[in-house]
């Protein structure tokens, strides 16, 4: 499947979610800073229509089969834990939380090292580990948009949403419908994660790149130095 072929799919479908869950509590929109959630949610899918599109267009095809094959390691995860934790509604998700992302950052800087290894270029490393983010990041939108519309106002959901801390959270944010909070919770989370998620990403892979630049280059010097000798 090309970028573009996957952009077509990934971005209406998640913008068709996004549609959804506000259907499930259209008091959402009404609320405080309900328009700018949904505002933020148009805005990011665009920008990642147009950043799929580029990358396309631009990106070389082996770079984009390593970003590819990390990126779905990467949403192979997200989606994992979006399972695990509607399956066995832990109380708390702070050590689940932690070991998801601990892997998909993983993933980012493995991109980022792979990449550079082939090319032996830093911005190569940066473009891969990019491209899985974007890819992992829409993914994770969807998985996240439609477990929350299956299972809407079920009791496994309340479960779910009170190991996340999302009870405390709505009594600090002043608000008085708990729903509308928890959709427009749900639609900033993912402005965040797909705007911030391809940016930590590209700081991995640009770390990554260069410990496999400095490694291979100390390396190098170690085993001439051997043949020398």
């Amino acid at each position: 499947m090309t970028l573009n072929r996957f952009a077509r799919i990934a971005i209406p479908l998640n913008a068709i979610l996004a549609a959804g869950l506000l259907l499930r509590h259209p008091a959402a929109i009404r609320a405080a800073h309900g328009w700018l959630a949904v505002a933020g949610a148009v805005v990011i899918l665009t920008l990642y229509w147009f950043a799929l599109h580029q990358i396309e267009r631009t990106l070389d095809a082996s770079l984009m089969r390593l970003g590819a094959f990390f990126g779905a390691i990467a949403a192979f995860v997200f989606a994992a834990e979006f399972l695990v934790e509607y399956t066995f509604t832990p109380r708390d998700n702070t050590f689940l939380g932690e070991v998801e992302f601990g892997l998909v950052l993983l993933m980012y800087f493995a991109a980022g090292v792979a990449a550079c290894r082939r090319g032996q270029r830093l911005k190569d490393g940066v473009r891969a580990s990019f491209l899985s983010a974007t890819i992992a990041s829409l993914i994770w939108m969807t998985a996240l948009l439609s477990t929350s519309i299956l299972f809407w106002g079920s009791t496994r959901q309340f479960a779910v949403l009170r190991a996340e801390g999302e009870y405390e959270d709505f009594a600090r944010s002043g608000m008085a419908d708990f729903q509308a909070f928890v959709v427009q919770d749900f639609l900033g989370a993912c402005f965040y994660h797909l705007l911030l998620g391809p940016l930590i990403a590209a700081v991995l892979g640009a770390t990554g790149s260069a410990m496999a630049i400095t490694a291979r280059r100390v390396f190098g010097r170690t085993r001439v130095r051997a043949n020398l000798e």
